[in-house]
């Protein structure tokens, strides 16, 4: 164990001409947070978004892991991964099946409710969290390459070759379609994953095709 007086020190003096013997701060960078021991659901209104699911019995924090888990159930995860991702033990969700009969009629007779009431959302803010945590590391990769492009790890480089393609106007256009405040109804991510396909395999064709590329001659003979 290091004792205060194995660290470096500042020698200095008091109003007094007294000597003083202060211990040197060491700047050490900030460590990284831990997104286990953050909650980042208050930052994104999950909470307030699962308060929507009528209130179970128990306390405040078991009627909270009973409307986390409806939520993971009602936006399609099985029994277990549910329990999984609720940080609950299947004996948990036994006892509350038995001691708690709305809970109980929520999950075997009335997911498809908070499917249609709630299901879409949770999907959406899980969404653009995630969205919004990958956009700030391209930045930092795209930040870095502009200034100081010799720079970059190989890691950093391979990062940076693969998220130039994914900001392009047809993108942002399909993002805020599929995301956007004033998109009907919940996201279908079928269809969206589908469009975001659709649209980089014609921005890919567009690219690679030249003007002697023979099904465009072809085309173009059929209009004339």
């Amino acid at each position: 164990m290091i004792s205060q007086l194995d660290k470096p020190n500042i020698v200095c003096y008091n109003v007094n001409m007294v000597e003083e013997i202060l211990p040197v701060v060491s700047e050490e960078p900030p460590a990284v947070p831990d997104p286990d021991g953050i909650d980042l659901a208050d930052e994104t209104g999950q909470k307030a978004l699962l308060s929507r699911i009528p209130h179970m019995k128990g306390g405040p924090r078991t009627a909270e892991s009973k409307a986390d888990y409806l939520g993971y159930r009602a936006t399609g995860f099985p029994i277990r991964q549910a329990c999984y991702l609720a940080n609950i033990n299947h004996s948990t969700l036994t006892r509350w099946r038995a001691s708690d009969p709305d809970f109980a009629d929520f999950e075997t007779n009335r997911l498809s409710e908070l499917q249609a009431s709630v299901g879409g959302d949770l999907v959406r803010i899980e969404f653009l969290r995630n969205m919004r945590l990958a956009m700030r590391t391209d930045f930092k990769v795209l930040y870095k390459a502009v200034h100081h492009l010799d720079a970059l790890t190989e890691r950093e480089f391979k990062v940076l070759q693969k998220i130039r393609s994914l900001y392009s106007p047809q993108d942002l256009l399909a993002v805020t379609r599929a995301v956007g405040p004033n998109a009907d109804g919940p996201i279908n991510f079928a269809d969206f994953v589908l469009s975001i396909t659709r649209t980089e395999t014609e921005v890919k064709l567009a690219t690679e095709r030249t003007p002697e590329d023979p099904d465009i001659i072809e085309a173009e003979s059929e209009e004339a």
